[in-house]
C-alpha cells in the first residue's frame, strides 16, 4: 500500500463507502480547519467500484485515439451511480493531455449489487466520435471469474480472448438495428413512388445495405414487408419488426425475439450499442465513398496523431520489412514505426513535427531488388 498527501483517482470509492467528501476535507485543512472525523468516527457502509472510461482503442494495443466526441450520454446520477468527468458531447480529445474522459462510479449494499449496477451504468453509457475502452470494461464486470473476485494481475493477460472485442464477428442483432435505422427515416416519407418507402406494384422491395467495420464487410440484403422486414446475413434470413423508437434508442423484434440498442449516427458512420457490446461500422456505398488508388502496402498511416520524437533513417535509405523506421510520440506513450515492406523510403517529415490522424508517415516504393 501508499500514502500520498494528494487524493488518488480512484478517490470516489471512498467517498461513496463513506458518504464523505475528501475535497471539503482538503480545504478546510488548508485553511487551518481540524479534521472532521477522527478514523474510529468514519463509517464503512456498503461496497462501490470505479472504472476509467478512456479514448483508446483496446484492439488496437490500447492505442489513445482523438476526435470530436459527438456524443456522450450517461444514466442519471443518484445514489448508485456517480460520474466525474471534465469533457462534455462536443468536445475534443487531443493529443496534449491523457485520453481519460470520465470515472464512472457504482455503489451497492453488497458486492455482487455493485456489480450489477456497474454492469447497468455501462450499458446505459454511450459515446460516439471516437473510439473507447467502455466495451472492454464491461466484459470485465460481466466475467464469471471477476464476479467472484477471482483475479489477481494477470487476469487481463490470462482472459484475454474473453475481454478484447472481437474485430472479425458483427453480431446480426447490430447488423439489423444499423439497417433499420438507415431505412426508418425513408418510411415517412408521403411521396408513394419514393423507392425508399418500401412500395412496388405486385413485388416487395429489396435492399442490399453493405456495413463496413475493421476491414471487414457485411452485406445485409432487406426485404419490405407489410408488417416489418426479412434480413438476409449470409444465408440465414431474419424476420425483423421494429417495436420502438425513441430517438437514437431502438427496440426491435429479431425472430420473435425483443432486441434493444442504440445507434447514434453520423453521415455513413454508425456506432452501435448493444448488449454491452460498441460497434463501430460504416456504410459503404459505391460512389460516395474516396477510393484513393495511391494507397498501397507501402504506405503508411499514422495510427495515431501525436509528434515525432525520433528518425531512424535517412530519405531515401533502403528498408527492409520490420525495420524501425521513427517513433510517434502521443498521450505520455511512444509508438515505433515500422516498415511494412522492404524498399526505398521516402518521406517528408522532421523530429519534432506535429501529425494529424490519418496523415502519410511514409512511402516505401518497391524496387528490383526487393520484389
Amino acid at each position: 500500500m501508499e500514502m500520498n498527501t494528494r487524493l488518488q483517482v480512484e478517490h470516489p470509492v471512498t467517498e461513496l463507502i463513506t458518504g464523505i467528501d475528501l475535497v471539503e476535507w482538503q480545504l478546510r485543512v488548508a485553511s487551518g480547519e481540524r479534521l472532521p472525523l477522527s478514523q474510529h468516527d468514519i463509517p464503512l457502509n456498503g461496497h462501490a467500484f470505479e472504472v476509467r472510461l478512456y479514448a483508446e482503442d483496446p484492439e488496437n494495443q490500447f492505442l489513445p485515439q482523438t476526435g470530436i466526441m459527438h456524443h456522450f450520454s450517461y444514466p442519471k446520477e443518484g445514489v448508485n451511480f456517480r460520474l466525474d468527468t471534465g469533457i462534455d458531447q462536443g468536445d475534443e480529445v487531443s493529443i496534449y493531455y491523457d485520453p481519460m474522459i470520465s470515472k464512472l462510479i457504482v455503489w451497492g449494499q453488497n458486492r455482487s449489487e455493485a456489480l450489477r449496477n456497474m454492469r447497468r451504468s455501462i450499458k446505459g453509457t454511450s459515446i460516439a466520435g471516437l473510439r473507447t475502452n467502455l466495451e472492454f470494461l464491461y466484459n470485465i464486470f460481466n466475467h464469471d471469474a471477476f464476479k467472484v473476485a477471482d483475479f489477481d494481475t494477470s487476469f487481463i493477460e490470462k482472459y484475454s480472448d474473453d475481454l478484447l472485442p472481437k474485430k472479425n464477428n458483427v453480431p446480426v442483432p447490430v447488423l439489423a438495428l444499423a439497417a433499420l435505422s438507415e431505412l426508418m427515416p425513408h418510411r415517412d416519407g408521403n411521396d408513394v413512388w419514393d423507392w425508399s418507402d418500401g412500395w412496388l406494384l405486385n413485388l416487395n422491395l429489396d435492399v442490399i445495405l453493405t456495413f463496413t467495420e475493421n476491414g471487414n464487410s457485411y452485406d445485409v440484403k432487406v426485404t419490405y414487408l407489410s408488417d416489418g422486414f426479412e434480413i438476409l446475413v449470409g444465408e440465414e434470413a431474419y424476420k425483423v419488426k421494429l417495436l420502438k423508437q425513441e430517438g437514437d434508442d431502438f427496440t426491435i423484434s429479431l425472430n420473435g425475439e425483443k432486441i434493444t440498442g442504440k445507434i447514434i449516427r453520423k453521415h455513413q458512420d454508425f456506432t452501435v450499442f448493444y448488449n454491452g457490446s460498441v460497434s463501430y461500422l460504416h456504410h459503404f456505398i459505391p460512389g460516395a465513398d474516396r477510393e484513393d488508388d495511391q494507397i498501397g502496402d507501402g504506405v503508411i498511416i499514422t495510427p495515431m496523431p501525436g509528434k515525432v520524437s525520433r528518425i531512424f533513417v535517412e530519405n531515401g535509405d533502403l528498408v527492409e520489412e520490420g525495420q524501425s523506421l521513427m517513433v510517434l510520440e502521443a498521450m505520455k506513450m511512444e509508438h515505433t514505426i515500422k516498415a511494412s515492406i522492404s524498399g526505398t523510403v521516402e518521406f517528408s517529415l522532421n523530429t519534432g513535427m506535429q501529425i494529424s490522424d490519418g496523415q502519410t508517415l511514409v512511402n516505401i516504393v518497391k524496387g528490383e531488388g526487393n520484389e
